[in-house]
């Protein structure tokens, strides 16, 4: 047995010895070829100068743009995404009906302008006819209330163009600062 064992140690040994590393060696040619240096940096973020948070991004100023008018949309060429600037026009509603009651709020304008001066012109010949008592301090009332009314009704035509102008305003929705458009509703 100790024979046996003696022979496989031996074969062993002459097996692992037959397996040596040693490779044999080729010649090193003239040729230069010309080797590039790559060097592998690995990027670290432990510079000590950056702050890792969480949180929430908001829009230092946001609204929500609508028009007072009730109409069909003529213009409407932003879409979310869209950069604006202050003053751009953004959305315009159909303003037929408005400019129809501006033309009338302006003819009313005319006929109160008319009255006021036919009854000042009627007012300043009753004074006169008064002081030569040639007419009655009730005659004169009422021709100082008639002038009276008149120029009240041509303040109240000059406000009704306000209020029209003021509607047709309206109708141009232009954006109130510089932004980016997120939302679109229309």
């Amino acid at each position: 047995m100790k024979k046996t064992l003696y022979s496989i140690i031996i074969l062993g040994s002459l097996t692992l010895a037959s397996c040596s590393s040693k490779e044999k060696q080729e010649p090193i040619s003239n040729k230069t070829d010309s080797a590039i240096l790559v060097t592998i940096a690995t990027p670290t973020s432990n510079s000590g100068n950056g702050l890792s948070l969480s949180g929430q991004v908001e829009a230092g100023q946001t609204v929500q743009i609508s028009t007072r008018v009730m109409g069909y949309i003529t213009y409407l060429k932003v879409k979310p995404g869209d950069r604006v600037s202050k003053g751009q026009l953004l959305v315009s509603i159909s303003n037929e009906d408005i400019l129809a009651k501006r033309a009338q709020a302006d003819a009313m304008i005319a006929e109160a302008e008319a009255a006021v001066k036919n009854a000042k012109k009627d007012e300043d010949r009753f004074n006169a006819l008064y002081k030569q008592q040639s007419a009655s301090a009730k005659e004169l009332d009422n021709i100082n209330l008639q002038y009276s009314s008149a120029k009240a009704r041509l303040d109240a035509a000059k406000q009704m163009r306000n209020e029209v102008s003021a509607m047709l305003a309206y109708t141009n929705l232009t954006a109130p600062f510089s932004g980016m458009v997120s939302q679109k509703m229309a």
